[in-house]
């Protein structure tokens, strides 16, 4: 099964809560894909979810600039 969705964030709160939602909604074996432009929150939306997911989200580094 393949779904896609799209959100539009209007802040980094918004983008915060959005990784927050996903982490509630994923289940073991899910596959995620992020696409975007350069400085469009995809680091800040992942370090969301690894928060929603009880994670250590320092660990999340933007692949941009490592």
């Amino acid at each position: 099964m393949h779904l896609t969705y799209s959100y539009d964030s209007g802040s980094e709160a918004d983008t915060v809560e959005a990784g927050r939602r996903l982490a509630d909604a994923l289940i073991p074996g899910m596959n995620v894909a992020l696409d975007g432009q350069l400085g469009s929150g995809k680091t800040c939306f992942v370090r969301a979810v690894c928060r929603g997911l009880g994670a250590d989200d320092s660990q999340v580094n933007s692949p941009t600039f490592v």
